[in-house]
């Protein structure tokens, strides 16, 4: 029988050579992998630099916020705390419980008459409720009243909010009503409306003096109450004022005259009021 077979040394150059294949394969993926994990490492490292110096960054921050925070806890330390002071109450002159004193006397006596109207008035739950329907023509009658009622004579001081403007035949003016010897404001601007003659007599005095000053209107009231079957609340701006539910206010004046506060009654409001300065203890040093 004859065998045949490799001899040691050539079994030894073919063993040689496999080894030197296979470790040379192996080898370029291993640093191929590794140079990826470098690269992967790299920008890792990268990363956490750029997140420490941010947090250092803020670190920083946060120790001058601490340091000024201590500083402003010790300098108020070195005080007396301060006490809040309740706000001054406004000082009015006139009488505000009669409604044509003033526009806001004039909204508080209607809200008022609302309210004692319909304390026992079923409002309804929804539009198609029968008694929401009686409620509405209730309030039809009552507006209608009330805008008759409080059609009076008034005598305001005011200061001009707006200039004159023309609409259709008509001139308004826009103004607001204050106290005539404290000057404290007593309710929302409203409309004044002029003559043509008015506003020429105005325009006169306005070359010679200007209009900043306090004037005297007189006129009539002329009420706008109306139902507004829509507004259940006053909402965020309460405009037109909210009377009640289904219910705005507004109101205008026809205008009379409107004239500068006299100069002797100018003088007068002085005078009575050096008696309240006089008796103002002096302040203590």
């Amino acid at each position: 029988m004859i065998r045949l077979g490799f001899r040691p040394a050539a079994q030894i150059a073919v063993a040689s050579l496999l080894l030197a294949w296979i470790p040379s394969s192996a080898l370029a993926q291993s640093q191929n992998e590794l140079r990826l994990e470098n690269q992967r490492l790299q920008t890792q490292v990268a990363d956490l630099q750029v997140e420490l110096e941010t947090a250092r960054e803020e670190i920083a921050a946060l120790k001058e916020e601490i340091e000024r925070l201590e500083q402003l806890l010790a300098e108020r330390g070195r005080t007396a705390p301060a006490v809040p002071q309740p706000a001054p109450e406004e000082e009015v002159t006139i009488d505000e419980s009669k409604p044509d004193a003033s526009p806001r006397a004039l909204l508080a006596a209607i809200i008022a008459d609302y309210h004692e109207t319909t304390a026992e008035l079923e409002m309804g739950s929804g539009p198609d409720d029968p008694a929401r329907s009686g409620y509405l023509r209730r309030l039809d009658r009552w507006v209608a009243g009330i805008n008759r009622q409080y059609r009076l004579p008034v005598e305001w001081h005011v200061r001009i909010v707006d200039p004159v403007e023309r609409v259709g035949r008509t001139y308004r003016l826009r103004l607001r009503a204050v106290d005539p010897k404290t000057a404290v404001q007593l309710g929302d601007p409203f409309d004044a409306i002029l003559s043509s003659s008015l506003v020429s007599r105005l325009r006169d005095h306005e070359q010679r003096s200007g209009l900043d000053d306090v004037m005297i209107l007189k006129g009539v009231l002329l009420p706008d109450v109306g139902v507004n079957e829509a507004r259940t609340e006053p909402g965020a701006f309460d405009n037109p004022r909210f009377v009640g539910p289904f219910v705005e206010f507004g109101f205008a004046v026809q205008a009379q005259t409107i004239l500068p506060v006299p100069e002797e009654d100018e003088g007068k409001e002085k005078e009575e009021a050096r008696p309240a300065e006089a008796e103002t203890p002096p302040a203590d040093r």
